[in-house]
């Protein structure tokens, strides 16, 4: 008769069971785990070595692994990297303004992103933010309040501002010249149009 249980009490089911290929015993995953904690404890530095070697040979693997205990362990996780800008400050800051420098159009995606959430007025996207103006400026390259030709110093505009309750959303945003932009200030589309 087949054991129901391992030596140490737990009972064998199929969630924390699996058979070994080699001479297809059952091996209880709750010891399993155990016992790796307890080596662990006891080995932190082998263990430590043992994992850079793992991740190092399986990247792709190492890296879903990462992200799969970071949702997890969201508080954890926070502390952690708290702690880890702590210590590093100063090669956190130059790190982060090479990252702006190369990816300017990111940022500025991730700021309005950010402002909206922020003022709770996140709208609709069909597609992706950067590949919607991609798109626009390539349908519409003029300003939509002067019609001038846009150069790479074009503004992302809301047509009903977020400060006046607009949505940072596809049918809200346009295209205009930075002196359009800045003119406009909070007023809605409809408003500075008149004055023009």
């Amino acid at each position: 008769m087949p054991k129901t249980h391992c030596k140490h009490g737990h009972e064998f089911t199929e969630e924390n069971t699996y058979i070994r290929p080699d001479n297809k015993a059952r091996v209880c995953r709750i010891c399993v785990k155990l016992r790796s904690r307890k080596y662990s404890k006891a080995n932190p530095e082998k263990r430590r070595k043992s994992q850079e070697k793992w991740a190092k040979e399986n990247p792709g693997l190492a890296s879903i692994r990462s992200i799969k205990w970071n949702d997890n362990h969201p508080e954890r996780t926070r502390t952690i990297h708290q702690k880890y800008y702590m210590n590093n400050q100063e090669e956190c800051r130059k790190r982060n303004e090479k990252w702006n420098k190369e990816n300017t159009d990111k940022c500025k995606t991730y700021s309005r992103r950010r402002r909206a959430c922020k003022l709770q007025q996140m709208g609709e996207w069909p597609i992706p933010e950067a590949t919607f103006i991609a798109e626009l400026l390539e349908t519409h390259p003029f300003c939509y309040y002067c019609q001038e030709p846009l150069g790479d110093g074009y503004h992302i505009e809301h047509m009903i501002p977020l400060s006046r309750g607009g949505l940072h959303d596809y049918r809200n945003v346009v295209l205009s010249c930075p002196p359009c932009n800045m003119r406009k200030g909070t007023k809605t589309a409809k408003e500075f149009k008149e004055l023009l």
